[in-house]
This record gives structure tokens, C-alpha cells and sequence, in this order.
């Protein structure tokens, strides 16, 4: 499914990818997130497969945000001053949080605390962006009430 959603983003995106991109790195989140529950509940057998691929998909969420931030700022930058709100900016709040919360989980799985501090920033980013984003739909339909 990864790679179908991947293939779509590039091919029928010619103009850089949109906030809704995001959903991959948050679906990626929720899969590690997933994982680190599984784990407690596998066999034996199986947990050390299941503890691999929940830091593989963790892995995976953390590198694309770099990739997702590159494209987000290619596209302001080829726009500056059209930056205006739209719906689907609430497809960026989404998965800020759910990759603290899955980092938060990683952490505690395998050990690494320091691995929190990484799930605290990505709280206050999520937190962030979840105020800019809502005050600017608050101003947007204030806006059009004025209009």
C-alpha cells in the first residue's frame, strides 16, 4: 500500500507535493505505533520480527519528514505571498501528532530515552502548527462573514 500511495504522490503530483502528503509519514506513524502494542502481545517467536518492522516503519516515518519539508518549502518558496489556507492544511496536524506519539512509544520500547525528547519537540510542532492552522481558518471565515 506504501508504495502505491508513494507512486500516486510522485506521478500525479507535477507541482511538488500538497500538506495531504503527510498522511504517508502519519500512516507510517500509526503502523509503528501499532507495533510497539503488537509487540507486548506476539509470542515469543514473533516478537523480535514484530519489535524489526516497528522501528523499520519508524525509520521510514522519520525519514521522510526532511523529504516532506524539502517539497513544502520548494512550494512556498515558488509562491511567496499565495500562501493562503485551505482544508486541506489540517492533513499536515495529523500526523506531527501521531509521530510523537509513536516516537514516544519507540522510545520506550527499545530503550532509547533520549528518543523522547524527539517525540516532545514533534508534540509542541504538532501543537504549533495545529494553533497556525486553526487561526488561520478562524480568519479566513471571518474574512468571508466581512465580505
Amino acid at each position: 500500500m506504501t508504495w502505491l500511495i508513494l507512486w500516486r504522490a510522485i506521478a500525479e503530483r507535477t507541482k511538488g507535493f500538497e500538506p495531504d502528503s503527510w498522511i504517508l509519514m502519519g500512516g507510517l506513524a500509526i503502523a509503528t505505533l501499532a507495533g510497539d502494542n503488537i509487540h507486548s502481545l506476539a509470542p515469543a517467536w514473533l516478537a523480535p520480527t514484530v519489535r524489526v518492522i516497528t522501528v523499520v516503519t519508524w525509520v521510514a516515518a522519520t525519514l521522510w519528514i526532511p523529504v516532506l519539508v524539502y517539497f513544502g518549502l520548494q512550494r512556498i518558496s515558488r509562491r511567496p505571498g499565495m500562501l493562503h489556507f485551505a482544508g486541506v492544511w489540517w492533513a499536515l496536524v495529523f500526523p506531527l501528532g501521531m509521530y510523537s506519539a509513536a516516537t514516544d512509544a519507540t522510545a520506550a520500547e527499545i530503550g532509547q530515552r533520549s528518543l523522547s525528547t524527539v517525540s516532545l519537540v514533534f508534540f509542541w510542532v504538532a501543537f504549533a502548527t495545529w494553533v497556525i492552522v486553526a487561526v488561520a481558518g478562524l480568519l479566513r471565515a471571518v474574512r468571508k462573514d466581512a465580505a
